[in-house]
């Protein structure tokens, strides 16, 4: 398989930073770009289209502060520079992924996985929603990975493998 583009999801935890390293290394060694994205459900609720000034001027701290805290955690694993590959999205985040995935191309996604059974329960989880969206691979990273010795992929020879 050819890497031309990854998608790397991040939020602001020690795992989504850690999957954005391994994503940036796999970029580095398959000559693929690296976008990484954070993606923030919508937070205008409001009637309409367009919302009240005080709601956009909570809205734009809101993101900033988003913003920050995410760059903040990527800067710990990642190399200088890294911050113009970055972009925040809005939307439910499996499918503005998947949409992202599709406009650039991408030839993989990498996530960092999580173990919050409660959010799971509630609400299924984000990688749980990208394997039944996407038709590319997705590596869900369990920690530092910097070099891969082997690779397991779990495959069987119907038409929703053909992508492996």
């Amino acid at each position: 398989m050819d890497f031309t583009s990854i998608v790397a999801a991040v939020d602001a935890s020690l795992p989504s930073a850690l999957a954005a390293r391994t994503a940036w290394r796999l970029g580095e060694r398959t000559g693929a770009t690296v976008a990484l994205r954070h993606v923030m459900k919508d937070i205008w609720w409001g009637p309409g289209d367009t919302a009240p000034r005080l709601e956009l001027d909570i809205n734009r701290k809101l993101v900033s502060q988003r913003r920050e805290a995410v760059l903040a955690q990527l800067s710990k694993t990642l190399p200088a520079g890294f911050e113009q590959r970055f972009a925040i999205d809005f939307g439910h985040p499996p499918w503005v992924l998947q949409t992202l995935v599709r406009q650039l191309g991408a030839s993989l996604v990498v996530l960092g996985g999580k173990r919050d059974r409660l959010a799971h329960a509630l609400s299924g989880s984000t990688a749980h929603d990208l394997l039944r969206l996407l038709d590319v691979p997705l590596l869900i990273t369990a920690g530092p990975v910097l070099e891969f010795s082997r690779v397991l992929a779990a495959v069987d020879f119907s038409s929703m493998a053909q992508p492996t």
